[in-house]
């Protein structure tokens, strides 16, 4: 089964910014840029678990977390 059938599109050229649990990646020029990571994640680690290639244009800041209530 190939990816596209377990997920549908959202929309082509739409998503400029990705955002998980552990990483915010935004989307330019058709390449995924690492912008932010969880602390105590390494580029390896988020590489391996991340489908596509990640690219590193600049300081990888460490994601916050919100603190809510």
């Amino acid at each position: 089964m190939e990816i596209n059938e377990l997920y549908p599109l959202t929309g082509t050229g739409v998503v400029s910014r990705i955002f998980t649990d552990l990483a915010v990646v935004h989307v330019a020029a058709g390449r995924f840029v690492l912008r932010e990571l969880l602390p105590g994640i390494g580029f390896e680690q988020i590489q391996s678990l991340t489908g596509a290639e990640l690219h590193v244009e600049s300081e990888v800041l460490n994601l916050e977390i919100p603190q809510f209530g």
